[in-house]
């Protein structure tokens, strides 16, 4: 696994990638889709590992901390995938959206999750918050893959991907509320 980071202070022009973070074996540490923040010098990730669990690490001057096991309830045998957490400053909470599947052998059904932590160790039991369209031709018809979550002047904005039942059908959609439980569609 190789991460990398580059630094721009317009948006525009970017200094050449650097390594920010290397394992060796995927085995031991995967760092699934991690989600990273930058917050009093010390950069925070969250990320699912290879036990399919989430968890959180520090990382201060390249050295990753020791990693801490999140504990996220999830109900039956749902399992995390990709995820994104921001610091809610308004709310003085962490949140998470999470992409998660029931099917071991079938990560392409999946649908978008919502908790919350106060501590950023004990979190909320996760709710749907997107789901995968009804209609089977739909772009976004099987599964939501990743997705990124902004809060801004109290509205909530998550922009996802996903798919429809063929390889060819993808597509990155948008999503916003005042509340994350009843999020409307940008079309």
């Amino acid at each position: 696994v190789t991460i990398f980071r580059s630094v721009s202070y317009d948006g525009v022009t970017w200094e050449p990638k650097t390594v920010f973070l290397f394992v060796d074996d995927r085995n031991v540490y995967d760092y699934v889709s991690p989600a990273i923040t930058l917050q009093d010098n010390v950069y925070r990730m969250w990320y699912v590992d290879v036990d399919k669990k989430a968890y959180y690490a520090e990382i201060v001057d390249g050295v990753i901390g020791e990693p801490t096991l999140l504990n996220v309830p999830f109900q039956g045998k749902l399992v995390p995938w990709h995820l994104d957490v921001i610091y809610n400053s308004e709310k003085a909470i962490y949140e998470m959206i999470v992409s998660a599947y029931t099917n071991r052998s079938d990560r392409q059904t999946m649908s978008m999750f919502y908790t919350y932590s106060a501590d950023n160790l004990n979190w909320s039991e996760p709710q749907a918050v997107i789901l995968p369209s009804d209609e089977k031709n739909k772009w976004d018809s099987r599964g939501m893959y990743r997705a990124c979550m902004l809060y801004d002047n109290g509205t909530y904005y998550v922009f996802f991907s996903a798919h429809g039942p063929n390889k060819t059908e993808v597509g990155v959609g948008l999503m916003y509320g005042s509340d994350i439980y009843d999020l409307k569609s940008y079309i």
